[in-house]
């Protein structure tokens, strides 16, 4: 059997709402693993500094040398600043969150974003790194410095090993600060090529989507061509059955009278008949009468000649008389 269009239409349709479940299941997939790396960003942009207390973990003769080393208030606004960086990416983060759950995260907003992100974190190899934090900035008073050999504290050159007093702390503390903001520098280009993925993913998404709408597009204009000439097909079967009411009403007019012509045809025929019987009963009449009236004639004729008989005779009678 050829399908028709109505057929095909729907066919296609309903690949169309198949695939548009898919793309939609992808898109709910890539939607959750952005929401996933926004949560990871946001977890190494909230990093809380780690409160070692230094005075108590530290022996006795590496107090004096800490303590010497405390930050100075240059320092302190130095992190503050870092601080308030922080904040700012959060709140970027946190409208990133609002446009997700409003579902009005698109490609646009996404690079809107990661260019600033770029931004905050684009700084050239041949800049100084004291640019992002304090530690960095003062390395003569920096609390992570090395020891030198002028730096001797009765007789130690060293500190002791942090994993001997905290184990969760790694043992090199001199670049703990160095490689925190290089694990974030590594961390946030990871994360916006991962976003970068997700937004070519999705902009492939987007294309797949747009080749399926004007499918669908081309589908419910050849749909509209078909239901426009439905609708003409059934505008022409609907003159067609007034005009077969039209005449199938005349045909019953003229059934009717017809019937009425036969009662009628039927009523002169039994006329007819009648007449036929009352001719037939006239005509036999006729012929009765006819025959009494032949033999009136001859009775006529008999008698007439008995009256010339009897005149005759009479004149013999006077004639012998007189």
């Amino acid at each position: 059997m050829k399908k028709t269009k109505k057929t095909k239409f729907i066919d296609s349709e309903e690949k169309y709402r198949e695939i548009n479940k898919k793309l939609n299941l992808e898109k709910d997939r890539i939607d959750r693993n952005v929401e996933k790396i926004l949560l990871q960003q946001e977890e190494i942009f909230n990093v809380e500094n780690i409160n070692i207390n230094a005075d108590s973990m530290l022996p006795v003769p590496y107090q004096s040398h800490f303590n010497s080393c405390s930050p100075s208030p240059s320092e302190i606004a130095d992190l503050n600043i870092e601080k308030l960086e922080n904040e700012e990416i959060e709140s970027k983060n946190r409208e990133l969150k609002k446009l997700k759950k409003e579902k009005k995260f698109n490609s646009e907003i996404i690079t809107d974003i990661e260019s600033k992100i770029e931004n905050m974190y684009n700084f050239n190899e041949n800049e100084n790194v004291d640019q992002i934090n304090f530690t960095e900035k003062n390395e003569n008073s920096n609390i992570f410095k090395n020891v030198n050999k002028d730096d001797e504290v009765d007789g130690f050159t060293e500190f002791p090993k942090i994993s001997d007093i905290h184990p969760q702390i790694p043992n090199d503390i001199n670049i703990i600060s160095e490689m925190e903001n290089l694990n974030t520098k590594t961390k946030t280009n990871v994360l916006l090529a991962q976003i970068r993925l997700q937004k070519d993913e999705i902009e492939k998404m987007n294309g797949d989507l747009k080749q399926q709408e004007h499918l669908y597009i081309n589908e419910a204009a050849s749909r509209k061509c078909a239901e426009t000439e439905l609708e003409k097909k059934d505008k022409q079967l609907k003159m067609i059955k007034s005009q077969f009411t039209k005449y199938q009403n005349v045909f019953n007019t003229v059934e009717k009278k017809i019937e009425n012509l036969e009662i009628e045809i039927i009523k002169y025929q039994k006329e007819n008949e009648q007449l036929q019987k009352n001719n037939k009963n006239k005509s036999q009449l006729l012929s009765t009468s006819e025959i009494r009236l032949n033999r009136s004639k001859e009775l006529n004729e008999s008698y007439k000649n008995q009256i010339d008989e009897l005149k005759q005779e009479i004149k013999v009678i006077i004639y012998l008389l007189a």
